[in-house]
């Protein structure tokens, strides 16, 4: 009986011992030191996006898809900055002038009245432009006022799968959006740093404008936020007779 005890005692005094010197080799080891990690990241903000030179961005919506970058998606896609619309754009034209820079695309028209244009050569016009997604908000004779633009993003090809088929409202190829691409105009959002601007712009003959734009966010971690932009324009245009009187009031 009290060999076998001896035995027991032994036995607990051995893993005593394993037990008292694991946690220092445990120790020991834990001390050795790690590699730097770098985590390298980016907001969802359309002005980190932007590649050199700020005219097109990296990244661009997809449809469905969602916010993809540009070497993945499976289009020829194009996301034009606020900076191209600035120093392409003409207050009182449609959209040709900026999206002429798209290779894709041809203008149509110069007429302040149409917003006609081609992709890969099938006419088109503001019917078949989409505002945020959203299909049929604008038509022939009224197409997106560019001061409330923050991108565009072109996507050229057969794309119905990831951005559906919207419906022309005039006609124009049989009423529906044919197989070139499609134009998604996206709206100015209210960013983390407030923002007051007011800026008057003249073209035309006699074409004066005025553009205010005001955006703050709200709350603790600036999850509210609002953006309110009034634009008022009026004056002839460079066409002899023609004029363009706007009042126009966003949020």
């Amino acid at each position: 009986m009290k060999k076998t005890i001896h035995k027991s005692v032994s036995g607990l005094l051995a893993l005593g011992f394993i037990g008292s010197i694991m946690p220092t080799a445990i120790a020991a080891e834990s001390d050795s030191p790690l590699d730097t990690v770098y985590v390298i990241a980016s907001k969802n903000s359309n002005n980190e996006d932007a590649l050199p030179g700020g005219l097109v961005n990296e990244n661009a919506k997809l449809g469905i898809l969602g916010k993809q970058s540009l070497m993945d998606i499976p289009y020829s896609e194009m996301s034009m900055t606020e900076k191209m619309l600035k120093k392409f754009d003409d207050p009182t034209q449609p959209l040709a002038n900026v999206l002429l820079n798209n290779p894709s695309i041809r203008t149509s028209t110069t007429s302040p009245m149409y917003t006609d244009f081609s992709m890969r050569g099938i006419n088109m016009n503001g019917n078949h432009m989409m505002l945020n997604g959203v299909p049929s908000l604008f038509y022939q004779f009224n197409g997106p006022i560019t001061h409330y633009i923050d991108r565009i993003d072109i996507t050229s090809g057969p794309n119905a799968a990831v951005n559906g088929v919207s419906m022309s409202n005039n006609g124009t190829n049989s009423g529906a959006t044919p197989a070139p691409g499609t134009i998604n105009i996206v709206t100015k959002r209210a960013t983390d740093k407030p923002k007051v601007s007011y800026t008057q712009t003249f073209s035309g003959r006699s074409n004066l404008g005025e553009f205010i734009d005001i955006g703050r966010r709200f709350g603790n971690n600036n999850e509210w936020g609002v953006r309110v932009m009034g634009e008022y324009m009026t004056g002839e245009l460079s066409l002899k007779g023609a004029e363009k009187n706007e009042k126009n009031f966003f949020s």
